[in-house]
Order: C-alpha cells, then structure tokens, then sequence
C-alpha cells in the first residue's frame, strides 16, 4: 500500500532539518539576515522573525512527536529561547545567517 507511518515521518523531519539548515531557502521567505545584523536587531524584530522561521518547523515536529511535552521540557520553550540561542550563534559565527543559528536552535530540539 506504501511507505509505513514511521519512515515517513522520518523523511519528513530530515526533510525539515535540510531546510533549517540550509539558509539559502528558508532566508529567501523571510530575509536574509547575516549575523552581524542580527546582533545589531531590535528584540521585537527577532522575536517576529524567528517565530516566522521557526513555526512551521515547530508544527512539523509536534505532527511527528505528537502533541504530547516531553519529560526534558522541550515543549515549554520559548522564543526568547531561541533568540537567545541564535544570538550566541551569531556572536560564534559572524561570517555566517541568522538563519544557521535557528536551524541548530532547531536541530537542538529534534536531538540531531
């Protein structure tokens, strides 16, 4: 009939996780932010931005994983997480995309 659940499931996250790593995509849709800007943003502009960035990604996952929260309480994050953890990216990386650091904020969450 075809493919089980499970390995699609899988398929779809690596799909998601090439995505958030690859800033040339997602950046195109949302803009192409390098770290030297980022660091230089406002709060309210990143909070938007990577909601943005993030939501469809975050809603990916919770299909896959259910909506159930995890015992290591990676359901209860928030976005002032994520910022925080692109701000350190990009303070690492300034030859790099704000875009790279969400997607290993992301792959972070999907432990990969």
């Amino acid at each position: 009939m075809g493919m089980p659940v499970a390995p699609m499931r899988k398929l779809f996250l690596s799909c998601c996780l090439a995505i958030a790593s690859s800033g040339l995509h997602a950046t195109s849709l949302l803009g192409d932010h390098t770290c030297p800007q980022w660091l230089r943003m406002q709060a309210p502009a990143k909070q938007a931005w990577t909601k943005s960035f993030l939501a469809p990604l975050s809603l990916a996952l919770k299909s896959i994983h259910g909506a159930k929260r995890d015992a290591s309480g990676e359901a209860s994050r928030t976005t002032s997480d994520a910022v925080a953890t692109i701000d350190t990216y990009c303070a690492a990386h300034p030859d790099k995309l704000a875009a790279d650091g969400a997607g290993a904020y992301f792959k972070t969450l999907v432990g990969s």
